[in-house]
């Protein structure tokens, strides 16, 4: 009997398991196999969006744009398995209503997520296929001379192949002053109300943050004469403080009047890139991708209908907008900024040009995927690419629901919230906490804080990570390196193989998901009903490739 063992059974681990199971349900042989499951974590299937979550957490994609399930459009690449996706799942099996342009919450989405799993598990059970649950940490993985072994904090396990499909490391409370959030409100409710908070980042963590110490705490929203938001508060709330290195926030996601559509480009193509990388070999992001990327931008502002030319320095650089003269001219400028963009965002990705780029590039991360993915670019550019454009992709298309800068707004009115310290402030230790201090071309700001919220994800880059497994693979396995860029997990080649210490790939070992961040390009996504999602194009081609080796060995074929 083949041992397969899956490290990290979150949506990775789990859309894995679902192709693996899809192919022995349409193969002829019957395999004589069983599965080992591994997750630190008491839920099997959900990853970060657990269960428990306050319902304030939001997604940042839509209903109707979430799916686990292989669907029909996925039929050239693999064995379909439908199912339904978040939207119909909700509507339909869990029976409470919901938008197809509505955001989740990330303890819904969880649900979803449980439910997938779930779903996995009575497959197996229907097919007699054995599997075992096992809900501990794993601190080492090896893989030689044909067989691989696992090692928790309480056992070893010897089997036949491994993925490692593991999400983000876990951080820890710094102290009671400093702090990361990630996923979990537990030391929110330690921090008293009244007192000044320091919230580190712009993005999606940051908002979490933000609704946990004012929604989490008793206020509470409601829509206010100008078409905004107005903050009715509890009393219980403390003072927030943000800023992040940019000083702006990420872009708000549009409404989308029609979510089923998905941009087709013109000239940005995989075609394109496929083509540029025959001719010149590696690729410079800036000089070969990004001019095509831009062009595509201004082919799509022009057919939806915008005025003269797309203009590109603001839409990579809104921050640029911000004024330093002084204090007062900074904040009127913030929030100058911020209405903009979600009234942008209020007028539907349909019904305004810039918003519908901004979409168009989260609709073409797939192309600049072939143009960075296996070390396409050259090393440098690499390093640009992920340095210095991605936190503006980032910023451009992976950003919060509208409602969250129209909740901003509105707590910077009612005085709960400053932004007179948001852009890249020294942060300095004094005796009680800590002082921000914001210069500005005429003068300076100073806020005392009492506490400091890093509200950022966790490292995925494995050379900076300090978890027991990490260190232990560093021993035996290479970590991604693009001539001298270090970044990411695992480096991996093609066939998803861990390439090992002496730079040979493991036959019995493998990473998917974040674990191969490096060589693979922003894998940080979930599948999307009606495109072909990388998702689920590498969990069909890794599943596919351990289960041709199942097959390879004729012990494991029940005749």
């Amino acid at each position: 009997m083949k041992k397969i063992a899956i490290v990290g059974m979150g949506p990775r681990g789990t859309s894995l398991l679902e192709r693996m199971i899809t192919y022995i349900e349409n193969s002829k042989d019957k395999v004589n196999i069983s599965f080992l499951f591994f997750e630190k974590n008491k839920e099997f299937g959900s990853g970060c969006h657990k269960k428990d979550l306050p319902k304030g957490l939001l997604a940042n994609t839509i209903a109707s744009q979430i799916t686990m399930f292989y669907g029909d459009e996925m039929e050239s690449f693999g064995p379909v398995k439908s199912g339904p996706c978040f939207y119909e799942w909700h509507t339909q099996i869990k029976k409470q209503p919901i938008g197809e342009s509505d955001y989740p919450s990330r303890s819904v989405l969880g649900e979803y997520l449980n439910y997938f799993y779930d779903f996995q598990i009575n497959r197996l059970k229907k097919l007699g296929i054995s599997f075992f649950e096992i809900n501990e940490e794993v601190i080492d993985i090896d893989s030689s001379f044909g067989r691989a072994s696992i090692k928790t904090k309480n056992d070893n396990y010897k089997v036949d192949s491994i993925t490692i499909c593991s999400g983000h490391e876990d951080m820890e409370v710094r102290n009671d002053r400093v702090f990361d959030f990630v996923f979990s409100t537990e030391k929110m409710h330690e921090i008293p109300s009244g007192s000044e908070v320091g919230i580190q980042g712009m993005g999606l963590t940051a908002f979490d943050v933000i609704s946990s110490l004012t929604e989490g705490r008793g206020g509470e929203f409601v829509a206010s004469s100008d078409g905004g938001l107005e903050y009715i508060a509890s009393g219980n709330e403390p003072f927030l403080n943000i800023f992040s290195r940019s000083g702006i926030f990420l872009s708000s996601r549009a409404y989308n009047a029609n979510t089923s559509f998905i941009y087709k480009p013109i000239v940005f193509k995989t075609e394109s890139i496929e083509y540029m990388k025959k001719i010149k070999g590696k690729l410079d992001f800036e000089l070969d991708v990004l001019p095509l990327l831009i062009t595509e931008l201004q082919i799509a502002y022009m057919q939806q209908g915008g005025e003269g030319a797309l203009d590109t320095d603001y839409f990579f650089h809104p921050e640029k907008k911000l004024d330093f003269n002084d204090e007062k001219k900074f904040v009127e400028s913030f929030c100058s900024l911020l209405k903009l963009d979600y009234s942008q965002s209020l007028d539907g990705k349909f019904e305004n040009p810039y918003k519908f780029c901004q979409d168009v590039v989260r609709d073409l991360r797939d192309v600049i995927r072939v143009a960075t993915d296996y070390s396409a670019l050259n090393p440098e550019s690499h390093k640009v690419l992920i340095n210095k454009w991605q936190p503006i992709i980032n910023k451009i298309c992976v950003g919060p629901p509208y409602l969250r800068l129209m909740q901003l707004e509105a707590l910077i009115k009612a005085g709960l919230c400053s932004v007179s310290t948001a852009a890249n402030p020294t942060v300095l230790k004094t005796e009680n906490g800590f002082k921000l201090v914001q210069k500005f071309n005429n003068d300076k700001k100073e806020k005392n804080i009492d506490y400091l919220i890093k509200a950022r994800m966790p490292t995925i880059n494995f050379n900076e990570r300090k978890d027991t497994l990490v260190n232990n693979l560093k021993e035996k396995f290479r970590f991604f390196n693009n001539g001298g860029f270090q970044y990411g997990g695992l480096d991996i080649d093609s066939q998803h193989r861990v390439i090992d210490i002496n730079g040979e790939p493991c036959e019995n070992f493998h990473a998917i998901g974040l674990s191969s961040e490096g060589p693979k390009y922003f894998t940080l996504v979930l599948g999307r009903p009606g495109m072909v999602s990388t998702f689920l194009m590498d969990s069909n081609f890794l599943a596919n490739k351990i289960y041709l080796d199942v097959l390879s060995s004729k012990e494991n074929v029940v005749s």
